[in-house]
């Protein structure tokens, strides 16, 4: 398990670790969930992403699976 304080810092590991999951909130310090992800599907197309929210947003949730988000 690795921590991730920012999108930035999310993309950096993806680039240099291995990571068979992405877990991953909606609000991000420097970036949304959504910027993460379409970073994510040019990395690492195969890639699981969880995207969690306390938000109950049906529109942005449907949103992110269309953009890859595995649930």
């Amino acid at each position: 398990v690795v921590h991730a304080s920012s999108g930035k810092e999310a993309i950096e590991f993806l680039t240099s670790q291995y990571f068979e999951l992405v877990i991953t909130d909606i609000h991000l310090g420097d970036a949304t969930a959504l910027e993460l992800l379409r970073d994510i599907r040019v990395l690492r197309p195969g890639l699981p992403v969880l995207v969690m929210t306390s938000q109950n947003d049906l529109e942005l949730a449907v949103q992110m699976m269309r953009e890859g988000a595995w649930d």
